[in-house]
């Protein structure tokens, strides 16, 4: 049996044109860590939805969140795309050179 998902409803059900979208945007911050309640605005969060990537985040984080490893988290957990899609999302996402290849940086 699958376990349940903890993410709020709108963000369980991620396909890849939505996780796309959230590429996009997050690529426009100024940062790659970014203030939970601005990511929640882009993400189209409520305040209840808010707290509950909050509480999944961890508060010791300061309110703050590196958005591409939540871009990851959320692309991995999904429910909407398969195995091969996520894994290949997050390789791109991360593939920084566009080489196809992984490196330290």
């Amino acid at each position: 049996e699958a376990q349940k998902t903890r993410w709020p409803l709108p963000l369980q059900q991620v396909d890849l044109p939505l996780i796309c979208s959230f590429y996009t945007s997050f690529r426009n911050l100024p940062a790659p860590v970014a203030h939970l309640s601005h990511v929640g605005e882009i993400l189209g969060l409520s305040q209840s939805d808010l707290k509950v990537v909050c509480e999944i985040w961890n508060e010791s984080s300061e309110g703050k969140v590196d958005v591409w490893e939540l871009l990851a988290a959320l692309a991995l957990t999904s429910t909407a795309m398969s195995t091969p899609t996520k894994l290949t999302f997050v390789f791109r996402v991360w593939d920084h050179d566009r080489d196809s290849r992984l490196r330290d940086t």
